[in-house]
């Protein structure tokens, strides 16, 4: 870094880190790369191919989700 001339950039640089390693603290992440499903932490007896396993089952769920918004929004509108 070019502390002798203050250079702004380096300041921003600095701030940024220290609120990335002070958000790394708070949360204990503790190593990388960390998988985070809907803000858990994937647990380590799962591993990515059984997430790749899971999706299909959890995206054949959202289209009835989406089916019952509609039907309410038209439902309210009528």
């Amino acid at each position: 870094m070019n502390q002798e001339r203050g250079n702004p950039g380096d300041q921003v640089i600095t701030g940024l880190l220290s609120r990335h390693n002070a958000w790394v603290e708070q949360t204990h992440i503790s190593k990388t790369p960390t998988l985070f499903v809907n803000g858990y932490e994937m647990p380590v007896n799962y591993t990515v191919d059984d997430l790749k396993a899971m999706i299909p089952g959890l995206t054949e769920s959202i289209p009835n989700v989406v089916e019952l918004k509609s039907k309410t929004i038209s439902h309210k509108s009528q």
